[in-house]
């Protein structure tokens, strides 16, 4: 029989493989084939399916935000032992390959985008400037997923808790170290870029944010609960870095998780979000397409979440098994 934990396990990796796969075959019946790849499919109705999935110039403005996710993901870490993830060697190794690829593919897109649409634009993605292709101001696009941002955040920080309860153990465990990175990382980028009306009453802004969630909370969030799962540990084994937060702070992240979604999901109903985003392509192309044009959103969270895990661990046991000279 399959342990419980090891079914959620499988789900946390299934769901968002059902995820793509309802995606592509919704796009299937729109557009009337399954040879999607070099079919228009984005919202815009410039990019088909393959440069969707390969869209460097977008992939530059979601780095920031990606990183973010990594390091919430990395907050619900506390419960993961060194060993779970092989020896002292293959954890070296396997750190800094992930965090090779990470950069390797971050670099590729800068100069890829460089390549087609020149260096300044490049640049401009990269730091913040656009929400989309045609739209441009400083900081605009860290603001258009603030609130997304921010749900992310608190459902990583939540989750611990709402799997222990299901599994009846201390399957996963908040890292005090990464918990404060994450936000203290937010707070900074926020202070930098600034926040504007825009993020809370704009229906652009605010149905954007609402696909973020609809996006990145059955995949990203998922797929990182499924490593941090595989990689746990004994639960009687003990964790420097586990935190145990307060209640408030459950609180708190409970009540973002419920508030945020039921807030844009109020506000996205009471004005045109079709008219305002940009297609004349349907439904599909806005929801459906919008799972793909993250794809390598998800790769790179997911290699800075392994990436993390490793090269961390090791200095984790350095300082546990440093001799201690002190009687």
């Amino acid at each position: 029989m399959i342990p419980l934990r090891d079914k959620v396990g499988l789900a946390c990796w299934s769901i968002p493989l059902l995820m793509l796969a309802g995606s592509y075959a919704w796009l299937a019946m729109d557009h009337g084939t399954v040879r999607l790849w070099s079919v228009v499919v984005h919202e815009s109705g410039r990019y088909t399916l393959g440069e969707t999935v390969l869209y460097f110039s977008h992939f530059l403005r979601e780095v920031p935000t990606v990183v973010a996710y990594a390091l919430f993901l990395l907050g619900s870490s506390g419960a993961v032992q060194p060993g779970s993830l092989g020896s002292a060697g293959v954890r070296r190794g396997m750190g800094w390959a992930a965090l090779a690829l990470a950069t390797a593919l971050v670099g590729g897109a800068l100069i890829r985008t460089a390549q087609l649409q020149g260096g300044q634009s490049a640049f401009l993605d990269l730091a913040q400037y656009r929400t989309r292709d045609d739209l441009v101001g400083y900081g605009t696009h860290w603001r258009y997923h603030w609130l997304s941002t921010l749900w992310f955040g608190a459902a990583a920080g939540l989750a611990p808790l709402l799997l222990n309860r299901l599994l009846g153990a201390r399957a996963l465990r908040l890292h005090g170290t990464f918990l404060a990175a994450a936000w203290g990382y937010s707070i900074l980028l926020t202070l930098v870029f600034g926040l504007s009306e825009e993020v809370f009453r704009d229906i652009r802004y605010v149905g954007h944010q609402a696909r973020e969630i609809m996006t990145h909370g059955p995949t990203t969030l998922l797929l990182g609960m499924g490593i941090l799962l595989a990689a746990g540990g004994s639960e009687k084994r003990g964790n420097l870095q586990a935190f145990n937060p307060p209640r408030w702070m459950t609180a708190g992240f409970a009540g973002l998780v419920l508030l945020i979604p039921v807030y844009l999901a109020g506000l996205s109903l009471t004005g045109d979000v079709m008219e305002h985003g940009q297609t004349a392509e349907g439904l599909a192309a806005m929801v459906a397409a919008h799972y793909f044009e993250h794809s390598l959103d998800y790769i790179l969270a997911l290699l800075l979440l392994v990436s993390g895990l490793a090269l961390v661990s090791l200095r984790s046991v350095s300082a546990t098994a440093a001799p201690s000279t002190r009687r």
